[in-house]
Order: C-alpha cells, then sequence, then structure tokens
C-alpha cells in the first residue's frame, strides 16, 4: 500500500487556472490516443451563450402536455445563437424533449436537431444539440467536470458548454450543451465513422447468449438493450456478438485474444475513472449508460462513456462509494470487469492509470479550479433559472457552495469534499504502482498510394519507450525504427504516440506487421501475432467494378430524380453472390467506407449504385461521391481482414461519359460515349480512348515514385500532349518534380494515364 499523504495532502500551491485541465498541458503520457476536436463557438468554454427557439405556440403547448409524444416528435423551430464570438439563426430545425425519467421533471431536457428538415444542415459543423437540464446536480457541473477530466485523459467524451434557453419569449433556464454521438462524432474522434455504434443500455450486462448475433438485439421497455444508431439498414449484430464470445469464452490466450477484439487500455482508464467518480450508473455497476463502436481503423471495438451526471458523490442507491474497493466495484458478475482484472498484466495496467489518475486530475486542485473558473460564468443566469429550485429546492447558496456542500438528500458530497473522501476510502485497497509498458491505438495506413504508414502509442513508467515496427513479406521481418518526434506522421512531438512512413517496395506482396517496444529493462511487442497489412488483393474476383460515372447530368436519373454519380458491379461467375460484406470506397486507406447493403448479385448480371452522399435516399445510395477531375474507386470484402476485390484509377471524366471495362469484366478500361448503366458494357460506344491501368506502372495515383515491372524505355507528357521528358532502362521514376495533376506516360508501345498528387 501506498502512504496516505501523496495523493491527500500532494501538489499544493496556488489553483491552476482552468487553462491547465485543457488538453496539452497535461503529460506526454496523457496525449495521443484518439483525435479530439477542438472546441468551435457552440461549446465555448469561457462564456454562457444564448440560444432562442423560435415555434409556433400551439406546438409548444403540445410539447408540454405531452411529453412522451413530444420525446419522439420534432417540430419545426428557428434556433438562434447568440455569443460575444458569434450570432447565427438557423431556420427549419427540429426541436423535441429528451431523456427518460427527465421528461417529467420540472426542467425538462431538449433537443436541437439542425439537419432534420434541411437536409446536411448544421451549426459550427455538429448535427444536433443535447441540452441537458442536469436537475439532479446543484452545482449544473458534475457532467461537464466529467467530460472535461475524460478529455484531459484522452479518451473519446463529448464537448460541452452551458447555455442560456429561450423558448420564444421565456426563459427555460441555464443548460448543459452536450455533444451528440452519431457516425459524424465517430468520425471526428476515431477517424472514421463506417463502423457499428451501440448505445448500450440496462440491462447490457455484455453476457454470452449465443453465437447468433440476432439474439443481442433483445428489447427491454419497448427498446434493446444494445441499440445499433448506425448501418441500421444492415442491422448486423456480429461484431458485437463476436466481441462478446471473446470476452467471455477464451481460455487459451485469454490476453491476447481481448486485445485482438478490444482496446483493453483505454476501458481500463474508463474503469479507473468510474470508481474514483463513483459513476455507479455506467456498465461497470449498473449495466448501463455507454457505448461500444466498432473502430474501422483498428479492427477493435471502443468503450465509450456516457450520462455522467449521477457522479462526484450523488447517489440514489444507498452505497457508501468513497469506501468502496476499486478492485471489487460490481455488486454482481461483470464480465468486462471481471476477467480483465483476472488477468494479471491487466490488472498492472489498471492500477497504473489508478496512480496516473490520483497524479494528475483527480485532485482537490484540479476540481476547485474548474468551480473557481465555471461558476462566476454561470451565476447571473443560474440566478434567473425559475426551472432550478423546482425539482429539489436548490438555491442560489446551494450553487454557490455546491464544491464544498452536500445539498438535498441524494447528494451526499460536495465535488472537492467527494475528491478528499475518495481519496482516504481508496488507499485502503490501492496496491503499488509496478513497471509497465503499454502498447496501443496500433493502426496502419494501408497503401497511401505509394508509402506505408504506422502509428502507434507508447507509454511506460520505465522510462522512455523505444519503438520498432516489424514487417514481413513473407521472407523474414525486418525493423523500422519509429519517432515520436512530429515529424513522421506522429503527430507532436513527445506526445507518445509514435510513426513511420515507410516508400513501398515493388517486390513487395502480402505483408504482416507488428510493433516492439522497451522501456528500462521492459520489452513488450504488439499485437501477440503479426497483423495482416490493411488488405490483401483478390485474384480473379468473380464482382468486379464494371463502368462508373463520375459526372452525371442527364444520363441516368435517381428515384429521387437527381442525377449523380454511379457505378456498376459485375457477377463475372456462375454463382450468385451476397454482397453483405463487400464495401465501396474512394479511399483506400479507408476500405470498409461504405458497407453495400444485403443485396444479392446473380451470374452475369449486374448491380448500380448511387454514389451522391445521400443516404438517406435508400440502401443504395453511398456516403461519398466521386471527383469528375480524377480518382480511384476500390470494392473491398472482409473476411478476418479487408481485401482489395477491385481497383480503379481514373483520370479526368468529361459530363455524361462513363469509364468502364470495354466488355463486362475484360480486363481493359475505356470511355464510353453511350454508356451502359445497369446494362451490359457490349451495348456502349467508344469515345476518346482512355489508358488503362495496369500493374506495369504501380502506385497509380503516386506521390511522386513510380515503378514498371521491367527496365523499360519511353516518354512523359503532360495533359496536353507535350513532351516533358524521355528515360531509358528505367525501372522506376521520381516525378517529385512535377506538379499534380495527369500525365500521359508512354512506355514502349503502351500509354499509361496517371495521376499524380500531393
Amino acid at each position: 500500500m501506498i502512504g496516505g499523504s501523496k495523493h491527500i495532502y500532494g501538489r499544493l500551491g496556488a489553483l491552476l487556472c482552468l487553462t491547465l485541465l485543457i488538453l496539452g498541458s497535461a503529460s506526454g503520457t496523457l496525449r495521443a490516443q484518439v483525435s479530439l476536436p477542438p472546441y468551435p463557438n457552440g461549446y465555448l468554454q469561457d462564456e454562457v451563450a444564448t440560444v432562442q427557439i423560435l415555434m409556433d405556440p400551439d406546438s409548444v403547448s403540445l410539447m408540454f402536455e405531452d411529453v412522451e409524444y413530444a420525446a419522439n416528435h420534432l417540430w419545426p423551430a428557428t434556433f438562434i445563437y447568440t455569443s460575444t464570438a458569434l450570432t447565427d439563426t438557423v431556420e427549419n430545425v427540429g426541436f423535441r424533449l429528451r431523456g427518460n425519467t427527465s421528461l417529467f421533471a420540472a426542467k425538462k431536457s431538449f433537443k436541437v436537431d439542425f439537419n432534420e428538415f434541411v437536409e446536411g444542415q448544421k451549426f459550427q459543423g455538429v448535427e444536433k444539440f443535447n441540452l441537458n437540464g442536469e436537475s439532479n446536480d446543484p452545482s449544473l457541473l458534475r457532467s461537464a467536470l466529467s467530460w472535461r477530466a475524460l478529455r484531459d485523459w484522452n479518451l473519446a467524451g463529448a464537448r460541452t458548454s452551458h447555455l442560456r434557453l429561450y423558448i420564444n419569449d421565456e426563459y427555460r433556464g441555464l443548460y448543459l450543451n452536450t455533444e451528440h454521438f452519431d457516425e459524424e462524432w465517430t468520425d471526428a474522434y476515431f477517424d472514421n465513422g463506417q463502423g457499428n455504434l451501440y448505445k448500450c443500455t440496462y440491462p447490457a450486462d455484455l453476457h454470452y447468449i449465443s453465437d447468433n448475433p440476432d439474439e443481442y438485439k433483445f428489447e427491454v421497455w419497448g427498446r434493446r438493450a444494445y441499440e445499433l444508431k448506425t448501418n441500421t439498414d444492415l442491422d448486423d449484430y456480429t461484431d458485437l456478438a463476436e466481441f462478446i464470445d471473446v470476452l467471455n469464452n477464451s481460455t487459451d490466450d485469454y490476453a491476447c485474444e481481448m486485445r485482438d477484439v478490444f482496446n483493453v487500455p483505454d476501458y481500463l482508464k474508463y474503469l479507473a475513472f468510474d470508481v474514483l467518480i463513483a459513476n455507479w450508473d455506467a456498465y461497470s455497476y449498473n449495466k448501463n449508460n455507454y457505448y461500444l463502436y466498432h473502430n474501422q481503423k483498428t479492427g477493435l471495438m471502443e468503450y465509450i462513456a456516457y450520462d455522467l451526471d449521477n457522479t462526484w458523490g450523488i447517489d440514489w442507491l444507498g452505497q457508501n462509494w468513497t469506501a468502496r474497493d476499486p478492485y471489487n466495484w460490481p455488486s454482481e458478475y461483470r464480465p468486462l470487469v471481471e476477467r480483465l482484472l483476472e488477468t494479471p498484466e491487466f490488472r498492472e495496467w489498471y492500477t497504473y492509470y489508478l496512480h496516473q489518475a490520483l497524479d494528475t486530475w483527480f485532485t482537490g486542485e484540479q476540481v476547485q479550479a474548474f468551480f473557481d473558473a465555471k461558476q462566476p460564468l454561470m451565476q447571473d443566469a443560474l440566478a434567473a433559472d425559475t426551472y432550478y429550485p423546482q425539482a429539489f429546492g436548490f438555491d442560489l447558496d446551494d450553487f454557490l457552495t455546491s464544491d464544498t456542500q452536500a445539498s438535498g438528500g441524494h447528494v451526499e458530497y460536495g465535488v472537492v469534499d467527494w475528491v478528499a473522501n475518495r481519496l482516504i476510502g481508496i488507499e485502503t485497497y490501492l496496491e503499488d504502482e509496478t513497471d509497465v509498458l503499454i502498447l496501443n491505438h496500433l493502426r496502419d495506413g494501408g497503401f497511401d498510394p505509394d508509402s506505408l504508414r504506422f502509428k502507434v502509442t507508447a507509454e511506460s513508467n520505465a522510462g522512455t519507450p523505444e519503438v520498432w515496427l516489424w514487417l514481413d513479406d513473407g521472407s523474414g521481418e525486418v525493423s523500422y525504427p519509429m519517432y515520436d518526434d512530429g515529424q513522421h506522421d506522429d503527430r507532436l512531438a513527445g506526445d507518445g504516440l509514435y510513426g513511420v512512413v515507410l516508400p513501398i517496395q515493388p517486390e513487395w506482396g502480402a505483408l504482416t506487421y507488428r510493433v516492439q517496444s522497451t522501456a528500462g529493462s521492459m520489452e513488450r511487442w504488439y499485437p501477440c501475432s503479426p497483423r495482416p497489412l490493411g488488405y490483401n488483393v483478390v485474384e480473379n474476383p468473380q464482382i468486379v467494378l464494371n463502368e462508373l460515372m463520375a459526372s452525371n447530368s442527364t444520363t441516368i436519373l435517381d428515384e429521387a430524380g437527381e442525377a449523380d454519380d454511379w457505378c456498376e458491379l459485375y457477377n463475372t461467375g456462375a454463382t450468385a453472390v451476397q454482397l453483405s460484406g463487400y464495401a465501396l470506397s474512394d479511399d483506400p486507406s479507408n476500405p470498409g467506407k461504405w458497407p453495400l447493403p444485403e443485396l444479392v448479385i446473380n451470374p452475369g448480371d449486374w448491380v448500380l449504385f448511387w454514389l451522391d452522399q445521400d443516404v438517406d435516399q435508400g440502401a443504395l445510395h453511398a456516403n461519398f461521391q466521386l471527383d469528375a477531375d480524377g480518382e480511384e474507386l476500390g470494392l473491398y470484402r472482409f473476411d478476418q481482414a479487408w481485401e482489395q476485390v477491385d481497383h480503379i484509377t481514373f483520370a479526368s471524366l468529361l459530363t455524361d461519359r462513363s469509364f468502364g471495362r470495354e466488355t463486362d469484366g475484360a480486363p481493359n478500361w475505356v470511355d464510353f460515349s453511350t454508356t451502359t448503366p445497369d446494362a451490359s458494357n457490349a451495348g456502349g460506344v467508344v469515345g476518346i480512348p482512355s489508358a488503362s491501368v495496369t500493374p506495369e506502372l504501380w502506385p497509380n495515383p503516386t506521390r511522386g515514385q513510380v515503378w514498371f515491372g521491367t527496365p523499360s524505355n519511353g516518354e512523359i507528357f503532360d495533359a496536353h500532349g507535350k513532351l516533358l521528358r524521355t528515360f531509358q532502362g528505367a525501372s522506376s521514376l521520381n516525378l517529385a518534380d512535377l506538379p499534380d495533376g495527369v500525365y500521359l506516360i508512354r512506355v514502349g508501345a503502351q500509354v499509361h494515364r496517371l495521376l499524380k498528387r500531393g
């Protein structure tokens, strides 16, 4: 055990200003895990902005008369936002009540949906505001403090700000604006938004039911315990079922198998967070209030906290949370807690994170600084809030003393006093910190397009880690040093994120990789078994890209009467193929960008998809568009790892001209002046000939370096046919000095159209 004085009375001196709580002021071990988007004007940290909602008075009356209907029905409204930094009006937003028990509270919570009636409409880059009344909390700061603590610890969470809310001319009080979790949020925090996002509520205990994914769609009180919030048209729970299976049933090498499906280190941080602030209404105690996200960049399931108001000394269950053992936190079996803490190395990591929290964000000084910065901003808005006292009789004095005083029967401590008492209680159980070396967030950038990029985080209390990438093309592993210097695709120098960029070698085939790290006397490898790189290429695929159009004006209209980009797939084989598990993408580093719907394509048949970034129009509409000036399109398939089924790079295309295989499934691609969407390419009329993209010139597009299959003679022309240079006996070309654009490369009798981009 450790001595009591270290964490209870340490870090004395002047109170820290609020900026010391912001990411970037913390030590390097606390940075680099996820992308943390900055606070825009919609989430001001040094001001309480004003939001006014203008609605039809009859709609307002109905909203408050029938709250259960109002929680599921959006009314049209006008949104007006006013602050010293910004004044803006957004017309035709959706407005409704939100919450469960708060529906029946005097101070209700609300949702603003900016794109409910105007597709794609946003305010300051976000689609929704969640305006929470925080009626349980006399400070109105527990949730905001919790989200700030998670942000300081580089864990994905919600941005927040406090707002004055008016509905028509009535002041409804001081509210906490909390960021909404959806595919836009996952894209901002995890650099991808295409994975399954599950909202998990009581009784989502992660117990194993069966290997049938549909068994996890069970409902309680009229809603799913594991509610899929993205990719709802597919409604595929396979990833959740596989994760729960490994969590509960793996026995051979539990640590390795769990790390292959789940972000274990970050969850152990969330668990440490829960036991320190007594977040009892989360998974770890109440099997409630959390999200799971299947991160498409890493292949791992991510845990995300949710609903953090019943914390820091608020108790409805009659438990003595200050004295509860952090190693025996649940009251009944929770596999995600107990199985992880039964694993010795995971338990050491958890202990390390507990100590780390006590040395950084979980201190009375940090919490007091937060209150000292926020309360003066909120005081006037709170004093005028007539709804604030109605739930539990809170008054302005309760707000002003909420850092050190309890108010109401369910609020047992002021927030700063909670920290002091929890520190006393946790010292009884806290185990000694041992040396740890933790590797996490390993990801590759795929073929991008002429280099490989790898990133990994490394943290240790035994010294500054050194990290190496080990790459194997089948002939043996080769090591490459990884750097944390801000110059190797690794973000900031010294932030704990290591990176390396490697030029692609033409002799490389299928690749696997893993990383090695040392710190002090410690050495660690991650993952346990080498991971396949991005995706492998499928030889002789049955389903192929057959034709595409990047600038459609009059050729064909979708069901909404719109002329959008499109592509066509063709089944070259003799059997039908179910397209579930396939995906289309215009970004090779994100092969799962748009998962295809459950659709069967018969032998010799075609299927057409609209590449219009308009998924709300139906299952055949993708979440991206093509660039008529030239880019690439790939067809991918997931089977343990991503595989490239087919891929094409195209240069600029004229309006209403398509680019397709000369005949269905043929290797040569040509420009069609008369196009054949969802029909045989044999009926097309070839226009201006296009150079085929062949393996002899690779990669295409390129950032500068291209290779040939054999030493060759040839010429390089610009897009207008001007001769730029000649070459002889060259196996590769370095075009880094040429500006980005389209070039023609003549190699022998073949002419290749090459796209260069920086």
